[in-house]
């Protein structure tokens, strides 16, 4: 058996994963038979390696390996993934392999194709539910069960417009007002009136878009603006994260497919306008400095889940490290039109 976790929605997939740890944790050593691995450096012999470890004195192990398969959006590495998905239904059936992607993957993703008609896959895809929608609503008033208490219709509303459709940012909402009505009885709008700030979304779209210009100065400033307001640094920084997938996609698309700005407003979702600002913030990277980026957010999401790195500090580095990549190619452009 293995399972496929992919999608921008970080707090689906993180309790997915999780869920599949508590069960693993509920056995007997199996703690010591749950490996963790980096996927993006990783070789395939080296997963498989780890596949094929028998467990300890238990009857499962479970190998959860990060970001790998997007290395498979990549038409070249169509032979690799071709020997991965021969390799799946042969693996020892003591092992539980859990491929975790922290966004998305291409809809021509080699392995992904060739994953959904093997025997054993469990393949979810985490996507953010639309501003407003029903799904959304249905979340809510479900995830406010988790806490011990219930919310009224309004409230959802109510709160849905104040923060948006973030789920850990609802979430981190939600624990904070059933702490208020000391987790019994109802949320009211009343309740999310005097307790929730609204997220200020002029901020946060501001800080990308500072960001994706090597505005340091701006993306600083809004930054420490968003954390007053209470926002939480895994949130800007799937917000960062978001920016950089989007910039990198416009650049491919682009670049290599030859894309007008139309065709790239459809195929990556988003409005003209947002379009006609990625391709111009999407000139000022290289696809090394693009993929190096992704590479640390992914470093910096893990270190923060895990306590191992200081968050704010973190994101700070982050920041001037993304707007020094974009700041250089424009001084040199800036130096050759002076000759």
């Amino acid at each position: 058996m293995f399972y496929i976790f992919y999608g921008d929605e970080e707090l689906l997939r993180t309790e997915a994963v999780l869920s599949l740890r508590t069960r693993m944790a509920e056995e007997d050593l199996g703690d010591l038979n749950t490996a963790s691995l980096e996927g993006r450096d990783l070789s395939l012999a080296e997963l498989l390696n780890a596949c094929n470890t028998l467990p300890f004195l238990t009857q499962r192990r479970m190998v959860i390996v990060y970001d790998m398969l997007q290395r498979y959006d990549r038409a070249n590495m169509a032979q690799e993934a071709q020997q991965l998905a021969d390799y799946l239904p042969t693996m020892p059936e003591t092992t539980r392999l859990v491929f975790v992607e922290s966004g998305g993957l291409a809809k021509n993703n080699v392995l992904l194709a060739k994953a959904k008609d093997l025997p054993g896959a469990i393949i979810r895809e985490y996507t953010q539910y639309p501003a407003r929608s029903e799904e959304l609503r249905r979340w809510v008033a479900g995830r406010t069960h988790t806490h011990g208490v219930s919310i009224e219709p309004q409230a959802v509303t109510l709160l849905i417009e104040m923060v948006g459709n973030n789920l850990r940012a609802l979430d981190q909402e939600l624990a904070k007002l059933a702490g208020r009505i000391a987790y019994q009885g109802s949320i009211r709008v009343e309740d999310v009136r005097t307790l929730v700030s609204s997220w200020p979304q002029t901020d946060i779209f501001g800080m990308v878009d500072a960001l994706g210009l090597g505005d340091h100065r701006t993306a600083l400033n809004l930054f420490h603006t968003l954390l007053s307001n209470d926002a939480a640094p895994l949130y800007l920084l799937s917000m960062i994260a978001r920016q950089m997938r989007l910039i990198l996609a416009a650049k491919d698309l682009q670049e290599n497919e030859g894309l007008d700005r139309a065709a790239l407003s459809r195929r990556l979702g988003v409005r003209a306008f947002v379009a006609e600002k990625l391709v111009r913030q999407s000139g000022l990277y290289s696809f090394d400095d693009l993929a190096a980026l992704m590479e640390r957010i992914v470093e910096i999401d893990r270190g923060i889940k895990t306590g191992q790195v200081e968050p704010v500090l973190s994101l700070e580095l982050l920041i001037l490290a993304i707007c020094q990549c974009a700041a250089t190619p424009q001084r040199a452009r800036k130096r050759s039109r002076t000759r």
